[in-house]
């Protein structure tokens, strides 16, 4: 069984949507031909390295923890959206529910998402 890292902090969770921004294009493109599987795959090698030389934590982190991270990063992102735009939907039975606060990169990051599920070919 593979020993558990430790959890990320918010300033390695801000770090990595940093870095996955500025390689969005190429990260998050939806093509699969095997060229761009092999530039995905060199850009998260990149990105965790650059990472890992960035981060204040002690433990290394590769490639593919940093994949999961974001993936779930971003489930998590949809998930709270989606709860909001159900909320807003719905009949109005019941308390009100407290308005989401987004942060700054939160923003960003859906902005990205949305330019992306929007415009993609």
């Amino acid at each position: 069984m593979a020993k558990r890292s430790t959890n990320f902090s918010s300033d390695e969770v801000e770090l990595l949507k940093t870095l996955v921004h500025k390689r969005w294009d190429k990260i998050e493109c939806k093509k699969s031909d095997s060229l761009t599987w092999k530039q995905k795959q060199f850009s998260w090698e990149d990105l965790s390295k650059e990472y890992n030389c960035n981060s204040i934590s002690l433990e290394h982190r590769p490639a593919n923890i940093l994949k999961k991270k974001w993936d779930n990063i971003k489930k998590t992102l949809k998930q709270k959206v989606t709860a909001e735009k159900s909320y807003i939907k719905g009949t109005g039975g019941g308390p009100p529910k407290n308005v989401s606060v987004y942060s700054v990169s939160e923003m960003e990051t859906l902005d990205l998402l949305t330019t992306q599920a929007t415009y993609s070919l």
